[in-house]
């Protein structure tokens, strides 16, 4: 029963390899990244017209959720088709209305991390192609 429950030993490997690297590059330094970039995606999201749906104080910086009227951006297609990766919105199971979309980002990878105005600069040029 455990066996199936095992990770290939390949996805062990990179995910040790990766911790690694984050302790030498330095975990206070990788976090100060995560939030800078969590709170760039979510300023550039708000001043393209999408609220998060986490409130203030309440808001990872790991991952954005946000509210969205568009169905190509609530299926992730749009981002897809732009070439990002973007989650399909969920229904939060708290008697939201029929017409409640909303869509994810991971913020994850420390590519992304390391070169925030980078990552924040293809997110708008992405975006600006899809609205």
């Amino acid at each position: 029963f455990a066996y199936h429950a095992t990770m290939p030993t390949d996805a062990l490997k990179a995910l040790r390899d990766v911790m690694a690297e984050t302790r030498a590059y330095g975990f206070d330094k990788v976090r100060a990244e995560q939030q800078e970039l969590g709170d760039k995606v979510r300023a550039l999201l708000e001043a393209k017209g999408f609220k998060s749906v986490a409130a203030a104080g309440f808001q990872a910086p790991g991952v954005v959720v946000s509210y969205t009227d568009d169905d190509g951006i609530r299926s992730a297609k749009k981002f897809a088709d732009a070439g990002l990766q973007a989650a399909a919105g969920v229904p939060l199971q708290c008697d939201e209305p029929d017409d409640f979309k909303t869509f994810r980002i991971g913020l994850f990878g420390l590519d992304k991390l390391h070169n925030v105005a980078r990552t924040v600069a293809s997110l708008d040029k992405a975006l600006n192609g899809m609205l």
